[in-house]
């Protein structure tokens, strides 16, 4: 009697194991008929990815550009300035030059007239 308890108590046990392996196998179905849709997701996601990247690096190099514009820009607004610089020196020079011309004139004037 005790052999047939027993026995009763393996069967249910394997039949409780079996109805679990059955459970696992259809889960494991489910899942394997979900994994091309998860593929591709993935794929995608890894496409958006790289997109974002190649839009970050993008971005910095434009950014990179406009700093080296605007330092372009200064040095040729610098260079403007130097030559506008020896420019006016160059002016100054022939202002003083007239200057004395002019406090020449006018001392040979007045002596002119004192006389």
């Amino acid at each position: 009697f005790m052999r047939a308890t027993q026995l009763d108590a393996i069967a249910e046990s394997i039949g409780t194991i079996r109805e679990t392996i059955d459970a696992k196998r259809d889960e494991l179905d489910r899942a394997e008929m979900r994994l091309p849709d998860l593929k591709r997701n993935v794929d995608a996601a890894k496409k958006d990815l790289e997109n974002a990247r190649i839009f970050q690096e993008t971005d910095r190099m434009v950014k990179e550009l406009e700093v080296q514009a605007a330092w372009a820009e200064l040095l040729v607004d610098d260079n403007e300035l130097g030559g506008q610089r020896i420019e006016l020196a160059k002016m100054a020079v022939k202002v003083d030059h007239l200057q004395e011309q002019l406090e020449a004139v006018q001392a040979a004037h007045d002596q002119h007239n004192l006389n």
